[in-house]
């Protein structure tokens, strides 16, 4: 019984560090906000976007500074915030889209990523916060030092 409950608290935490978004919650979620977004827009039927899930909810876990979200593009609902960001639909399934805030303007798509190389995703999601720590310092008020931050 103390087994179950241990891996239900741990479940609990992974689930945490990743926060589902749809048209409901992304603008109040992520607009209000000024710490970097890392999103994922996938699919629960894509496989690509399977295999990508537990490296991301890891991935997640070890970045407290930035915050984590996905999004599921099944339906008519998640299309609808999918068609928002054509960079998404563009690159295909899984992207990982990086959202910021520069100056005091809503949250701006910084990078649009592919995630289907994990090293390759580790250096451009470095590259994207390099580049928005130059960008009015945005990145350095979140708390976050890009140059200190693990991945």
């Amino acid at each position: 019984m103390r087994a179950v409950f241990v891996l239900l608290a741990a479940l609990a935490c992974a689930a945490a560090s990743v926060t589902e978004l749809n048209t409901d919650n992304f603008d109040n979620l992520v607009d209000s906000d000024s710490r970097v977004w890392v999103v994922e827009f996938g699919s629960k039927f894509c496989g690509s976007c399977q295999a990508f899930g537990p490296f991301f909810h890891d991935f997640a876990e070890k970045q407290p500074a930035l915050k984590f979200g996905v999004s599921y593009v099944d339906g008519e609902e998640g299309m609808k915030l999918a068609g928002r960001f054509p960079e998404v639909l563009d690159i295909g399934l899984p992207a990982v889209v990086v959202f910021g805030h520069i100056d005091i303007a809503k949250y701006t798509v910084v990078a649009v990523l592919d995630p289907t190389n994990h090293s390759k995703f580790r250096n451009d999601l470095r590259a994207a916060l390099s580049e928005l720590t130059k960008r009015d310092g945005v990145y350095w008020k979140t708390g976050a030092v890009a140059h200190n931050t693990e991945f």
